[in-house]
């Protein structure tokens, strides 16, 4: 449902009457294609994949194949994956995260959640077909599968598909089939070379605790199941476990490699070329010993029967073990989660220093617009912003591709501009920005604000303000241990489930130390079972995205704070350890409570309070900046 849709339902007339010119009228849809003069530029020139196609149908032809399913992760389950796993983008274009392509005899399919629909319509040619998950009568592509595809011959890479996908898969009446390599690598004469680089220490005094004692702590958990040793696969959780860091992921800090830990072994299995002075000591002082990234396969079939894998680990990792004991949630992925105090402490800091260089960059893209009058592309926004935040000494690099988007391209929830695609900032319609660095000391960053520099439409205001009573209404209030994600997601849809609008995407996630930007098992979400506990760190980022027009997020992050006990009960508040303030000039002040007023205000006077201590005490365009934001009624 459109918000003009959703308004008209809710209170019987139509929204443009209250504005002074309806909002269809104040900007143009995006095109193909337009010089750097032109406001707007497209996101992707699409590309032709017809020979691309062929030549796959092809091999699939010679494996008596009915469609072969092309994912988007590689062999760890890795979410942003390095260029050399990127088959699924390869095969179709479309250049998302997330996202499955079915390719058949004659025809081809692309199945996105609703945070990529306008993406991959943008981006996929004529050869495919989009299919937009989510919506109403639109199949998953297991179910397209288990429809379309009975008693038919379907090619997977068990290395790309988890343990819990290839079981719900082996129930399907259909044939499936694991060639031994990856058709997509056949065809793909261009491929990178998979990276290999460096590994480096990450040292107690950012991690917070050994790698001796985690190893301890992880042994003493399977000990306690009575499980005879565990593998490995998920990259972040090895760096974490090994306090390792590493670079052949883009914008998250890991290495390819496996880890098996038994009772009195750890073999860390890796082609780094090299592993830094420090890390070789504190990995000796563990009794890690390292073996070749090949020899992982193998060394499976030496594992005795009983050991663990988490259900997130590749099938072909399942099928290669004996008997292999399944986890639901891995107890390595569950203790990442769960910050130390220190982890904390250093998450905190560095959400300050990277509040103070936002707020900078706020205060300058707000003379630049509103007072000079000047324009600016998404790009060179964002761009300003990365070299504030390069300044500091542990910055390395961004977490994530910067989302900074006007317009219809805020709409899209993971658009990203580039140098030669982007648009101007256009001051009637919100601009977004989502975006955080890596710091080395322990902070991974993510924070997302909606700003306007114009005069906002009533729509607009309401989009915006409902979605700042959500995470409002996700972020107070008390809630009691065993309170799952669930719980925080339906308080933050109320406000807009309430005229008739929704969001496409989860609440919130996990986030690391320095590590991956988008951190498991918790999630703000419907169905994850995970608890809130006191040391998780996860976001709270509600939004709404009226397709060609706009697209609204608000997004801090917050850690569980115990507040007291009432018989054997522990309950919690959330404390907020983003420190940014929230834009007020789309907020519809008539639609806000007392509480949520002050809420506001507290919130914008404790991040202005914050970083005026950190600031420059000369620069007085950004003091001046911070003082608008309290200006609250």
């Amino acid at each position: 449902m459109t918000i003009r849709r959703a308004f008209k339902t809710c209170f019987g007339f139509d929204s443009d009457a209250l504005d002074d010119a309806p909002l269809s009228e104040k900007h143009e849809p995006l095109t193909s294609e337009c010089s750097s003069s032109e406001r707007f530029i497209a996101i992707s020139k699409r590309i032709s994949t017809s020979e691309r196609l062929a030549a796959l149908r092809r091999l699939m032809s010679d494996q008596k194949l009915a469609a072969y399913v092309v994912v988007s992760e590689d062999e760890h389950g890795t979410e942003y994956v390095a260029p050399s796993e990127r088959r699924r983008g390869y095969i179709c274009g479309f250049n998302g995260s997330a996202g499955v392509a079915i390719v058949l005899r004659d025809c081809a399919q692309i199945f996105v959640d609703g945070r990529y629909y306008i993406q991959a319509a943008e981006q996929i040619d004529h050869n495919w077909t989009l299919r937009k998950v989510g919506q109403p009568g639109v199949p998953t592509w297991v179910e397209y599968i288990a429809t379309h595809l009975r008693g038919e011959r379907v090619g997977l890479d068990a290395k790309l598909i988890s343990i819990s996908l290839g079981k719900q898969l082996e129930k399907l009446a259909c044939i499936l089939v694991f060639p031994k390599t990856n058709l997509i690598d056949e065809i793909w004469s261009s491929k990178p070379a998979r990276p290999s680089r460096p590994i480096e220490d990450y040292p107690v005094e950012f991690a917070g605790k050994s790698t001796v004692r985690k190893l301890a702590e992880l042994r003493a958990s399977l000990a306690d199941t009575q499980t005879r040793g565990i593998v490995v696969s998920d990259l972040t959780e090895i760096a974490w476990l090994l306090n390792l860091r590493g670079e052949d992921v883009p914008e998250t800090p890991v290495f390819f490699a496996y880890v098996i830990v038994d009772a009195q072994t750890a073999t860390l299995y890796t082609d780094a070329p090299t592993i830094d002075r420090a890390a070789q000591i504190a990995l000796g002082n563990a009794s890690v010993t390292i073996a070749n990234y090949t020899a992982f396969y193998p060394a499976l079939a030496d594992c005795s029967a009983g050991f663990a894998v988490g259900q997130d680990a590749s099938f072909a990792i399942a099928t290669s073990l004996k008997e292999a004991r399944v986890l639901t949630v891995s107890p390595v992925g569950l203790a990442k989660s769960i910050k130390n105090p220190l982890e904390i402490m250093r998450i905190k800091d560095g959400y300050v220093r990277d509040a103070v260089q936002w707020c900078i960059w706020a205060a300058w893209l707000e003379e630049l617009l509103v007072k000079k009058k000047q324009t600016i592309s998404e790009w060179d926004a964002a761009e300003e912003l990365t070299r504030l935040r390069k300044q500091d000494r542990h910055y390395r690099g961004l977490a994530y591709e910067n989302i900074s988007a006007t317009a219809g391209n805020a709409a899209m929830p993971h658009y990203a501009p580039t140098a030669r695609q982007s648009s101007l900032i256009d001051i009637s319609t919100p601009y977004l920005n989502d975006s955080g660095p890596q710091y080395g000391d322990g902070c991974t960053i993510d924070t997302t604000r909606t700003m306007h520099y114009g005069k906002p439409t009533y729509l607009q205001k309401i989009a915006y303000t409902r979605v700042l009573q959500g995470h409002i209404a996700a972020a107070t209030g008390m809630f009691p241990e065993g309170t799952t994600g669930a719980t925080l997601d339906a308080y933050a849809r109320r406000p807009l489930f309430n005229i008739g609008l929704n969001y496409s995407h989860g609440t919130g996630h996990g986030i690391g130390s320095y590590l991956c930007v988008h951190e498991g098992p918790l999630s703000i979400r419907q169905g994850n079972a995970i608890p809130l506990q006191e040391g998780m760190a996860f976001s709270i980022e509600p939004g709404y995205y009226e397709a060609n027009e706009f697209g609204i997020r608000i997004e801090s992050i917050y850690t569980p704070n115990p507040v007291m006990r009432t018989d054997s009960t522990k309950w919690f508040t959330l404390h907020r350890i983003t420190q940014i303030p929230i834009d007020l000039v789309m907020v519809n002040w008539d639609e806000m409570s007392e509480l949520e007023i002050r809420w506001l205000r507290a919130h914008n006077r404790e991040c202005a309070d914050t970083v005026r201590e950190h600031l420059d005490p000369n620069d007085k365009r950004t003091l001046r900046w911070l003082e608008r934001q309290c200006k609250i009624k």
